[in-house]
């Protein structure tokens, strides 16, 4: 009973004031004779006044214009080796704070590739295997990014009922010719979205979407919203977009369709909006580790020979790390 009264007030400073008009100095002892003792700002993030008036996101967005300088996402694999966890602990960092980060000079093979991400935390395993690879046009998989054409800015696996959170890349041979990486960041995109359109975003927020993944062996479906929002604060916590992987639009009764499409469009417009888009090379020895609940990822096509491996890692695996380094979430 002793804790529910000092936890009532709405500010930090108010709880502080009644905890020592109400106890002083003393430790309130329990049944069995024990004393406990908190701290008034453990007492405060943890109620729901103090979760809600606290909450301050890690996420810094950007766009094309603001895009994070390299000191600001990258790693040595050297760092990663670092038995402080330093080097780890900047490139979870930087994924929380930007959306994605770098690990520089790995070893252009898949064991390094591999020995480097496992740093984070332990590799998923899905239908694609833990360590994939894709090598010019080889179809492995009835999935485009197994083709050299274009792939535009989306997430990964919205045909998951929880998307794969880390998506890992690594470039072991360029092609010849385009093969340049996409990056957007969709959180920028979210906010812009609701800013211009609050209708449309809170129609994508509430109405569920059907996505689909078939091949010989695997099909897989899962129906949930564009934007998703942390039930305890409100804040988005995951970006879902992905057109090629869109089922039959049987979710919603007909009246709605148009909406949809009005709202989707308008939507999409934002992300293929130039301010918007980030366009590198990934060069052999770089590892891209994109937080694929925000970041969206593309492709321009390519000619030629061109060898990418990577993974995924998992949402809990992720989290779990980022908890035991110390770092903020959300």
């Amino acid at each position: 009973m002793w804790l529910s009264s000092v936890l009532r007030p709405a500010s930090l400073t108010a709880a502080r004031s009644c905890a020592r008009r109400q106890y002083g100095t003393r430790k309130p002892k329990g049944p069995d004779g024990h004393k406990s003792s908190y701290e008034y700002k453990f007492l405060w993030q943890n109620t729901y006044e103090g979760r809600q008036t606290s909450h301050k996101p890690p996420q810094l967005l950007w766009t094309a214009y603001t895009f994070p300088k390299p000191e600001q996402t990258t790693v040595s694999f050297d760092e990663m080796k670092s038995l402080q966890k330093d080097g780890v602990k900047k490139v979870v960092g930087a994924i929380i704070k930007h959306g994605f980060a770098f690990i520089s000079e790995v070893p252009t093979d898949v064991e390094s590739t591999r020995s480097a991400v496992e740093k984070i935390c332990a590799i998923k395993r899905s239908f694609f295997g833990e360590m994939w690879g894709m090598e010019g046009s080889d179809l492995m998989h009835s999935d485009t990014a197994y083709t050299s054409e274009f792939i535009g800015a989306h997430t990964d696996s919205t045909y998951f009922s929880q998307a794969c959170r880390i998506q890992v890349f690594h470039c072991l041979e360029v092609a010849s010719e385009g093969g340049e990486n996409l990056l957007v960041d969709g959180f920028s995109v979210a906010q812009q979205f609701k800013e211009k359109y609050p209708e449309g975003y809170a129609f994508l927020s509430s109405e569920s979407f059907p996505s689909e993944y078939l091949e010989e062996g695997q099909h897989h479906s899962s129906l949930d919203t564009v934007f998703k929002h942390n039930p305890e604060t409100g804040c988005l916590s995951q970006f879902r977009y992905n057109i090629y992987d869109r089922a039959p639009l049987s979710s919603i009764p007909h009246e709605k369709i148009q909406d949809f499409y009005i709202h989707f469009s308008n939507l999409t417009k934002i992300i293929r909006d130039p301010k918007n888009e980030h366009w590198l090379r990934l060069e052999p020895g770089t590892v891209l580790l994109i937080d694929n609940w925000r970041v969206m990822h593309g492709r321009r096509s390519f000619s030629g020979r061109r060898a990418m491996i990577g993974c995924y890692l998992d949402n809990e695996e992720f989290t779990s790390s980022a908890r035991v380094l110390g770092l903020k979430l959300e």
